[in-house]
């Protein structure tokens, strides 16, 4: 690495977003349960749950699409701003170098 740069690995964050996207699509609810939902109904406890299903079949869609495209969104844009601050920051480095050949400090 040279004099004015700042080293800054930013892979992680594409490695997060990438599993997030992977898992999202894995959590998708299947829609043969909410068909087959309706046996349900003849009794009093089985009505309540298949207005549990209902709604997690209504939140589904919604939950993977924020934890697939909103989610990873905000990484890269987290990502992107890390790597705006760490440009500056190697930009505004000023390095003095001594010939200090004696071990001493050398001036940054």
């Amino acid at each position: 690495m040279g004099n004015k740069s700042v080293f800054m690995d930013t892979n992680i964050f594409s490695g997060i977003v990438e599993d997030i996207r992977g898992s999202a699509i894995d959590c998708a609810f299947p829609c043969n349960a909410l068909s087959q939902a309706p046996h349900l109904d003849t009794f009093s406890a089985g009505r309540s749950m298949h207005e549990v299903l209902k709604t997690i079949h209504e939140t589904d869609e919604v939950y993977r699409s924020e934890s697939s495209e909103a989610l990873p969104g905000g990484f890269l844009k987290m990502k992107d701003s890390m790597l705006a601050v760490d440009k500056a920051a190697s930009e505004a480095l000023v390095v003095n170098e001594t010939n200090n050949t004696d071990g001493g400090v050398r001036e940054l």
